[in-house]
């Protein structure tokens, strides 16, 4: 430890060690003189004497040096100081070099950070690794019952909880106020091991029927709403139109268990009973609304949970039957599973993202191995400029090695001035992607903020990077015939041939790597045309979606239902309106439900499912989905008529093929599980509903006034309006207040709502795009140095060649003959890249194929023109030499 502090002293505080050195020189010089004075030489010749016995200083100093520190520490911070000076004499190629490392690294390092925070990053809980996610089959979350009976007769966490996210409005009337929620049961935060910033958390106490409602909040929502107020504890905050007390703010640090999103305030699970007082899911046992996580004691290992949780499996699910199943529904369902698995962050986000994510870090990694490539090309065509200075240095005694290992430190050197820039780069590109993300309207929160592994990923990369691009050149630079080099203008024929054959090679190699870039931009392209472009079954422009927020009237679901159809009639007349309608699910909302119908055709009784959705007279005709057969719904169509329905054309080919189903009749098995018979009245076209991607399915329409559940659903309103939305807005939230003061509006554009479903294709498209450019951009830099290379070391051929009346064209075209060659041949080797990638991401496509051959000849054609220019610029230059200025400059 002390020769470690020692050596770091004279490392960081290297004049005070230089001083305290010449002082013991010459503390010892004198001592030695003095000494052979005494002897009886004179005071010049004990002095000489003194100086030859003792050696150089020099090389004392070198020796004691080595002492103080290391000698490759010492060496390492020469040529770094060395590598400055050389990159600083050569401003241009530093500043092409960082800037194409600095796309290159800061599209790497941004694309990273974002994989870090989605996948990678830990919870900030205690001990996170100890949670576990119980879940059944394929389905992620649990009913109320299920956690009910799993809490009270768990044995293998030391804790638990059970929570869900909710949104909560703000406003008392007017258009909403919307902030993200949570219902949690009272074991939340002692789960988690999270404590208060302000105030106290949620406990066992708050949690049960009968409590008074309180609320913790975000360290977000705390400072956005109530500015940092350390005296919040006590405040009353109105949610939903319901007051809670809040009792506390959890910590900064804190976000949440669900990776993309955080939240504003925590509830008591209880209290969703208080706020959906009409149908609370707390206390039906078909709802599947909660995530339970548990924190597994001590010695017990996820197996051992796993198997004790399959033990105790059937006695949950048999006490946690709905009481309306038959004893069949009861038996099936009986032999439910519960599952655990680490609750390593839940979130939709990891599993939407995490494949395009890696498509993009790949896509990334390919633009910075270009731009490497493309720097090494610079690095030869530099080498050669510099093969004096290289000569001189070998010819005065420098190793191979020792002049490698400086011109791989200016690699280096030149990799982390990019990195650094980088760095500034992903801190923009980062959220810009996250972002773009987040157009779902709901507002994406991730951590980026770089920790160890986003640190040592980028320093990693710039390392490896300065390497990769600077190894070559640098072995190839230190080949150089010293004697040769060393003559006046001499050029060796092995370095002509080697330094041009190596830098052809690069060029071949970043051909193929930008075609196989410019193909993927093409498909993922491609993909986002097709999904934009299909026939949806309706038009969305001119549409806006009004959701209102009944709930907060408080009035029994029958008046609800009743306001809910007064403000359709209100909004109707509204100046502008051309048509509005109100349906349970809109198109492309990412929700759907649906039931099993039976059909009987031709004496064969079949079940079958289908997607329903409920609907107001009228909307098909707002939409503008046509109706093919039959009629719509009207106002006859009420609660007290016979249950009628329309089919898409899925459905009616499903349900009934090879016959007209206007007049026929299906069966429906409603919530209370009494079955009802379905007039089916008409035809619609076929409209996409939940994803863009998934095929057309079975669709099954109902009056919305008919209700076949038993729950106040009043739906989504649909207004085509011409002229301006503003009016239009205007005009809603008047009606609203005059048919009641205290609902809520939200308001959103249909085509914004069908952008969004096209979100993550949109993402992948732009950004493929963007590299693809930039590889292009690359490529022709490459291209166009390695002919300017070429022209510029061809200069006394081309002289000659014309002063032997070659024209000017000839020579013109020997120069492009060249960059056809190259071009040529990374081609082929970029397609058939390009073939073997496409298939990994073929699932990720969508009306293209991996060998589309209008993408393949497309980006074939524009990096060929690409190529071209760039080319036929320095090429031009060359052949419009004079032959006679050139010849005598040789």
């Amino acid at each position: 430890m002390s020769d470690l502090l020692f050596r770091l002293r004279s490392l960081f505080f290297r004049r005070a060690a230089e001083a305290e050195l010449d002082e013991e020189l010459a503390f010892h010089l004198e001592h030695e003189t003095g000494k052979l004075m005494r002897s009886g030489l004179s005071p010049e010749e004990a002095r000489r004497r003194a100086r030859m016995a003792m050696g150089g200083a020099a090389q004392i100093k070198e020796d004691v040096r080595d002492q103080w520190i290391w000698r490759w520490c010492r060496d390492l911070a020469r040529d770094v100081r060395y590598a400055i000076r050389a990159l600083r004499q050569s401003p241009t190629f530093t500043a092409v070099a960082v800037l194409s490392l600095a796309l290159g690294i800061g599209a790497n390092t941004a694309i990273f950070s974002i994989l870090n925070a989605v996948i990678m990053k830990p919870l900030p809980v205690l001990e996170p690794d100890r949670l576990g996610h119980v879940f059944s089959g394929g389905d992620d979350s649990s009913s109320n019952a299920i956690w009910e009976q799993l809490r009270d007769h768990n044995d293998v966490f030391s804790s638990a909880f059970a929570y869900a996210h909710a949104e909560f409005d703000l406003a008392a009337g007017g258009e909403k106020r919307p902030i993200k929620g949570i219902y949690a049961s009272g074991d939340y935060f002692r789960t988690l091991g999270v404590g208060a910033q302000v105030g106290r958390v949620l406990t066992v106490g708050d949690d049960r029927r009968g409590a008074a409602p309180i609320a913790v909040l975000s360290y977000g929502f705390w400072q956005r709403a109530y500015g940092g107020d350390p005296q919040v504890a006590g405040h009353t905050i109105r949610l939903s139109g319901h007051p809670f007390e809040i009792v506390g703010v959890t910590p900064r640090s804190f976000f949440g268990l669900d990776i993309g999103s955080t939240f504003d305030v925590i509830v008591p699970l209880t209290s969703e009973a208080l706020i959906d007082a009409e149908r609370p899911q707390l206390d039906g046992r078909s709802y599947w609304w909660l995530s339970i996580i548990g924190r597994l004691k001590p010695g017990v290992s996820f197996a051992q949970a796993a198997d004790r949780l399959a033990v105790l499996s059937p006695a949950v699910y048999n006490a946690s039957a709905d009481e309306q199943m038959d004893r069949q529904e009861r038996a099936e369902f009986g032999k439910g599973i519960l599952h655990l698995k680490p609750a390593a962050g839940l979130s939709y986000l990891r599993d939407q993202y995490k494949r395009s994510l890696l498509v993009l870090m790949s896509i990334a990694g390919l633009v910075l191995l270009i731009a490497c490539v493309n720097i090494a090309n610079l690095l030869l065509a530099r080498a050669g400029a510099r093969g004096r200075e290289i000569a001189i240095r070998q010819a005065v005694g420098a190793g191979r090695g020792r002049l490698i290992r400086q011109l791989l430190t200016e690699s280096v050197v030149l990799s982390m001035a990019g990195a650094a820039c980088g760095v500034v780069l992903a801190r923009w590109f980062g959220p810009a992607v996250v972002a773009m993300i987040s157009q779902r309207g709901e507002s994406l929160w991730l951590d980026l903020a770089p920790d160890l592994r986003v640190l040592a990923f980028t320093s990693g990369t710039a390392i490896l990077t300065g390497i990769l691009f600077g190894l070559a050149p640098a072995v190839k630079a230190t080949r150089t015939a010293t004697a040769e080099s060393l003559k006046q203008g001499g050029r060796s024929l092995s370095e002509r041939l080697g330094g041009w054959r190596l830098g052809r090679v690069l060029v071949v190699l970043q051909v193929a790597l930008s075609l196989l870039l410019v193909v993927g931009a093409g498909l993922f392209v491609g993909t986002l045309r097709n999904l934009a472009r299909q026939s949806l079954g309706f038009r969305a422009e001119g549409v806006l979606l009004v959701s209102a927020d009944l709930q907060q009237t408080h009035d029994s679901p029958e008046r609800q239902a009743d306001l809910a159809a007064e403000l359709l009639t209100r909004v109707r007349a509204i100046p502008g309106v051309v048509a509005a309608a109100r349906a349970a699910v809109t198109p492309l909302s990412g929700s759907s439900w649906g039931t099993m119908i039976r059909v009987d055709t031709g004496g064969v009784k079949r079940q079958l499912y289908g997607s329903m959705n409920l609907v107001s007279p009228g909307y098909f005709a707002t939409m503008q989905t046509p109706l093919l057969r039959g009629r719509d719904f009207g106002p006859a169509d009420t609660a007290e008529s016979p249950h009628v329905a329309i089919l898409n054309e899925q459905a009616a080919r499903e349900f009934f093929p090879g016959a007209d189903p206007v007049g026929k009749t299906y069966s429906a098995l409603g919530f209370d599980r009494t079955e009802t018979t379905v007039e089916i009245v008409g035809v619609a076209a076929d409209a996409k509903y939940r994803t863009m991607r998934d095929p057309v399915p079975s669709t099954v329409y109902t009056p919305i006034t008919q209700k076949p559940y038993p729950m106040p659903l009043t739906g989504t309103y649909e207004i085509r309006f011409a002229g301006s939305a503003a009016g239009v807005v205007g005009g809603v939230k008047e009606a609203a207040r005059a048919v009641d003061p205290r609902i809520s509006l939200e308001f959103r554009f249909l085509s914004a709502q069908v952008a969004s479903a096209y979100l993550q294709e949109r993402l992948v498209a732009l950004l493929a795009a963007f590299f693809g450019l930039l590889a292009l951009v690359l490529a022709c830099a490459g291209l166009y140095g390695v002919v300017s290379y070429g022209g510029s070391r061809r200069r006394s051929e081309v002289a000659i060649r014309l002063a032997l009346g070659s024209s000017r064209a000839g020579v013109l075209w020997l120069m492009l003959r060249d960059v056809a060659a190259l071009v040529l041949t990374g081609v082929p080797l970029g397609l058939a890249g390009s073939w073997l990638c496409g298939r990994l991401v073929r699932s990720m496509l969508y009306g293209v194929t991996p060998s589309d051959p209008l993408t393949l000849a497309g980006a074939s054609a524009v990096l060929l023109a690409a190529a071209f220019l760039a080319g036929f610029w320095p090429a031009r230059r060359a052949a419009r030499m004079d032959p006679v200025v050139a010849l005598r400059e040789e």
